[in-house]
């Protein structure tokens, strides 16, 4: 099986430590298997519930300094950070998220990353709070991007990003 294949391009300084799923063909793990994969092993369910498992864990964790979902490839429909409070940094960079993403009512208390993330048809991140740096530099926005009663206490970086 092996430890997780995926590499951040171009950069590739990035090292998953997790194993590779078995059923992979990508030898990747369940958090960085391509959408497609994941749809035809019918693992989304399963993905959903080890991010949900992983927040809580980096949550109650003192000796966890942040949230790592870097290269994470989320799902169509994927709600399961609404109403969610991020008590450490949180590094989404090189995320894709699937059609119907929705971060409602989150609130980030400590920088957040969205550095090249790549969203689906619509994003929403209605009554959010950034109350730290937000990045979302060189991030791609599907048709449908909604930051409505959003609030950004501190600098959000939208450079490069369409």
């Amino acid at each position: 099986m092996g430890q997780c294949r995926w590499i951040p391009e171009p950069e590739g300084r990035y090292e998953c430590r997790e194993p590779a799923h078995q059923s992979s063909t990508s030898g990747r793990c369940i958090f960085h298997m391509p959408a497609d994969e994941k749809r035809v092993l019918r693992l989304e369910q399963v993905f959903v519930q080890k991010v949900v498992e992983k927040f809580e864990a980096v949550e109650r964790d003192a000796n966890i300094t942040s949230h790592d979902y870097r290269g994470f490839v989320f799902p169509d429909g994927f709600d399961s950070f609404n109403k969610n409070r991020f008590g450490k940094p949180a590094d989404f960079s090189r995320a894709t998220f699937g059609d119907e993403f929705d971060l409602v009512q989150a609130e980030f208390l400590f920088p957040v990353k969205f550095h090249r993330a790549r969203f689906g048809d619509r994003a929403d991140f209605h009554a959010s709070q950034f109350r730290q740096y937000a990045n979302f530099d060189h991030a791609a926005f599907g048709n449908q991007i909604r930051f409505e009663h959003t609030s950004f206490v501190e600098d959000a970086d939208f450079a490069g990003a369409q």
